[in-house]
């Protein structure tokens, strides 16, 4: 990669709706697009979430080119940009890294002889009643076009959250597979209760279970919630909340979010499902080719919450997957681009 052609350049794109998270509300997503020689990237902090700024990251962005040494990037959003633009160079030049992900660059320039198309799940989010309100859009799909697997946002009054799975259940049918995630908010005790009755709906009516995400905040509970419960689990928050991989819980699947994470040692991970954080179609497209090599499915459902993109035609979201056009041939928009001059 010549950084010497490397051209940078700020977006800022409408939300269909506000949308209420943890930690604050965001009604745009922002970031950076990165272009070389055709080749686009996107290093988008998420605001509350990633330990940069977007001015943090346009600062790297601007460091790495003058130094001329894409191994000095420091932001996770940059890293992974930089690696999805040439990800031999960024995997070889950050030797300390054990195994980098597994990106593979050229995604929006029109490389592909078919349409990729990436099987992902559902995030229910938002209130119960939004909650309840998407699965029966998704039910009167129908089992030929409706989604394969959800992912329930759970981490309130256990015996309410498992009473809306269980009504997600009747809505949806057991043929969905079900990945709840608690964002660490229970105690241990609440997340044991929780548990007992998923359990229940395992047993009486054939919940297909595939992963509890995060269900409680310190490692300590975490091993407890495993050793007494047996249930499936996975890591997300805590990929960030620790100094080495290797001292990671163990877990049946890690949740890797890219833009939090940048490169990351990978080979400890027993499953890696690849996860967004409300990235424009750039960023989505390179997470897509991501998690087509991972196997997993994804999750990308974010993409729907963007009202516009800077990619033209937009990608194709469905319940069941997202869909790139065939060939992979998207083009991005320069109108309401902001040049950043590096």
């Amino acid at each position: 990669m010549n950084l010497d052609r490397l051209h940078a350049y700020r977006f800022k794109l409408p939300l269909v709706a506000p949308l209420t998270m943890a930690r604050g509300t965001l009604t745009h997503r922002e970031g950076l697009l990165i272009e070389s020689e055709g080749d686009w990237a996107e290093a988008s902090p998420l605001p509350g979430w990633s330990r940069e700024s977007l001015a943090d990251a346009e600062a790297d962005l601007i460091q790495v080119v003058r130094s001329g040494d894409v191994s000095t990037a420091k932001t996770a959003s940059i890293q992974f940009a930089l690696a999805c633009l040439n990800p031999e160079e960024i995997c070889h030049s950050m030797a300390e890294q054990k195994e980098a992900l597994p990106l593979n660059g050229k995604i929006i320039a029109g490389e592909s002889e078919a349409a990729m198309v990436c099987p992902i799940n559902v995030l229910l989010a938002g209130s119960p009643e939004e909650q309840m309100a998407k699965a029966s859009e998704l039910a009167a799909l129908g089992s030929g076009s409706g989604c394969h697997t959800v992912k329930v946002k759970v981490g309130g009054n256990p015996e309410h959250d498992a009473a809306r799975v269980a009504e997600l259940l009747r809505i949806l049918g057991a043929e969905v597979c079900f990945r709840l995630d608690a964002n660490q908010q229970w105690s241990l005790n609440a997340a044991l209760l929780f548990a007992e009755k998923i359990e229940a709906l395992r047993t009486d009516a054939g919940l297909q279970l595939d992963y509890i995400e995060e269900p409680v905040w310190s490692v300590k509970d975490f091993l407890r919630f495993r050793e007494a419960t047996g249930f499936p689990t996975a890591l997300d928050e805590k990929l960030l909340q620790v100094d080495s991989m290797q001292g990671l819980p163990e877990a049946e699947a890690w949740v890797v979010k890219p833009t939090l994470l940048g490169s990351i040692d990978l080979s400890p991970a027993p499953r890696v499902v690849i996860s967004a954080c409300f990235e424009s179609g750039v960023g989505i497209s390179h997470l897509a080719k991501m998690a087509l090599q991972s196997g997993e499915v994804a999750g990308l459902d974010t993409y729907g919450w963007l009202a516009e993109d800077v990619l033209s035609p937009r990608l194709e979201l469905s319940a069941r997957e997202l869909r790139m056009p065939e060939p992979v041939g998207v083009s991005v928009q320069d109108a309401g681009l902001e040049v950043i001059h590096l």
